[in-house]
């Protein structure tokens, strides 16, 4: 089982798409368990690993319906 993390980012005028996947790491050793556990509180590791696709979106113009409506947003720098 792999748990994904889909993470949305505006920044610059653009839309930042990155996907994401949960790690978990348990211990192999018993010393191991024992420092880790001793550093973080807990037995095993959790982290998160950029695993693709990646990719910017440059909005051009947001509409109201799916395919047309009312105008929600122009960009007025895209020539």
């Amino acid at each position: 089982f792999v748990d994904r993390v889909m993470g949305f980012y505006y920044a610059d005028g653009k839309i930042w798409v990155r996907n994401y996947q949960i790690l978990e790491e348990t211990a192999t050793t018993a010393k191991e368990a024992h420092s880790q556990k001793k550093l973080t509180g807990h037995a095993h590791s959790t982290s998160l690993i950029e695993i693709g696709p990646r990719f910017v979106l440059n909005p051009i113009r947001i509409f109201r319906g799916s395919f047309g409506g009312q105008t929600l947003y122009v960009n007025e720098q895209f020539v």
